[in-house]
């Protein structure tokens, strides 16, 4: 996918709070799974499936600003850090943009598949104090989304 991993995120994501820190601003954290990739990776082959993440890391990647960072957090999982927010009202708008990206069908040849995204958003400082609670928090709020019938997005 050509993304960080998730140590490279880790270090980014303690670099921005200790930057939100200083300047008071939010910043919101995304965990993102995607809804159905197993039974695609199971009835298409691992290569369609990798070529699957790629083709969604570049669509998360075009819904966010060059400042912010979208990383893989492993499997079918991504993580996205909206940095420098001034107002968290815009989380909803690129939480919605991925989700409608996500959802366009995928063609590869003669395979077209569908496929969704589960978010779970958590903002600093609001949600956790630190970085490993502000994951913990977006992945549980994933779950909810998950729970409430997939391709949406909920706060922690």
């Amino acid at each position: 996918t050509n993304l960080p991993n998730r140590r490279l995120f880790f270090d980014r994501l303690q670099q921005e709070i200790k930057k939100c820190h200083r300047s008071g601003e939010p910043l919101a954290l995304f965990f993102i799974d995607l809804d159905r990739f197993k039974e695609v990776n199971d009835e298409y082959g691992h290569d369609v499936g990798d070529w699957l993440l790629v083709e969604a890391a570049r669509r998360i990647g075009s819904c966010i600003r060059s400042t912010d960072i979208v990383a893989r957090q492993g499997g079918d999982e991504f993580i996205v850090l909206l940095t420098s927010l001034t107002e968290t009202s815009k989380v909803d708008i690129v939480a919605e943009s991925i989700t409608d990206l996500i959802a366009q069908p995928y063609r590869l040849g003669d395979i077209a598949v569908s496929i969704s995204a589960s978010i779970g958003i958590a903002i600093y400082p609001h949600d956790a104090a630190d970085e490993r609670a502000l994951i913990k928090k977006a992945d549980q709020a994933m779950y909810v989304a998950k729970r409430e019938g997939r391709n949406r997005f909920s706060y922690a």
